[in-house]
């Protein structure tokens, strides 16, 4: 006898059971509940879900927080600044003009080889753009040696002597053959073009020597100033004495034009001075008689001290 076969019902899934319906919307409540939470007054509020975490903040944020940290952090610490007033510069700010007082030779830096004691580029003059500068200089004359004044553009090897002005008229007369000790002269220039220039002495072998400072034309600059670093030290007649001994004939044929020039230049108006050895030429001279004297292959072996000494006596002397 066949079987019946049992029907079974299926249930629609566009309607729910109870049972199915009060478990969904458990689920809503225990959802909505861990998002909300309650306060007095019955207003739900917003409550971060339990057990998760914030993940970190974009890369961007992180590197606006350091940059102001830093900022914050360089403006808090102290700043050791090498700016000065000196009493050579006088501004007039209705005028916008900044008038120099550049002394060569001021003191005994750099074996003389200086303006207003700073050589070798330890001072540096900053003017705004477009300011009239006004520069008188004074060769004070120690070691009795002449000196001149020109604003030149950096160039690299220094010049030996002489040098093209930067800004038209700004240089003293007698670039080449220097004033005298005691003489002066003045120039003045409109600063109008941006960038960085040098104070250079273009008696021959004194630029190269070191006798040379920054001028510094800026569109940042507001006003004039005048910013300096610390004297160098190891340098000096001790130094230049020992460079001396060092030489001989052929050491010496193997420098360059400019070397020799500062060499002697060093020397003349450092150690020499100060040994109270008399030296009343330039250096120029010097070098001309030194290449005579090494001419002569026997020479070569005697030291560049003690031939500069040999030649000197002669020149005083009055023998040629």
């Amino acid at each position: 006898m066949p079987r019946r076969s049992r029907s079974r019902s299926t249930v629609s899934s566009s309607s729910p059971s109870p049972r199915a319906a009060t478990s969904s919307s458990a689920s809503r409540t225990a959802t909505a509940s861990s998002f909300l939470g309650f306060r007095r007054g019955g207003k739900a509020v917003p409550r971060r879900p339990q057990g998760r975490r914030p993940g970190p903040p974009p890369l961007d944020v992180l590197l606006r927080v350091l940059t102001s940290l830093c900022l914050m952090l360089a403006c808090a610490l102290p700043v050791h600044a090498d700016e000065v007033s000196p009493a050579w510069m006088q501004v007039d700010v209705g005028k916008q003009s900044v008038r120099l007082l550049i002394v060569g030779s001021a003191d005994g830096t750099n074996g003389t080889m200086n303006f207003n004691g700073y050589g070798n580029g330890e001072m540096s003059v900053i003017v705004p753009l477009g300011w009239t500068v006004r520069v008188d200089f004074e060769n004070k004359g120690l070691a009795a040696l002449p000196h001149s004044l020109v604003i030149l553009n950096p160039v690299t090897p220094l010049p030996i002597e002489d040098g093209v002005p930067a800004f038209p008229r700004a240089l003293t007369v007698r670039l080449v053959a220097g004033l005298l000790a005691g003489e002066t002269d003045s120039f003045e220039f409109v600063a109008n073009k941006e960038g960085r220039f040098l104070f250079f002495c273009g008696v021959t072998g004194h630029g190269v020597a070191g006798m040379w400072d920054y001028l510094i034309v800026s569109k940042e600059a507001r006003l004039p100033s005048v910013q300096v670093t610390g004297k160098k030290s190891g340098a000096g007649s001790a130094q230049e004495t020992k460079s001396l001994f060092a030489y001989d004939g052929h050491a010496w044929r193997r420098l360059s034009e400019g070397e020799k020039l500062a060499l002697l230049s060093g020397f003349l108006s450092g150690a020499a001075l100060e040994q109270g050895l008399r030296f009343p030429f330039a250096p120029s001279v010097y070098k001309a008689r030194l290449e005579d004297f090494y001419h002569y292959q026997d020479r070569l072996e005697i030291p560049l001290y003690r031939a500069l000494v040999l030649i000197n006596e002669h020149i005083l002397q009055g023998v040629r």
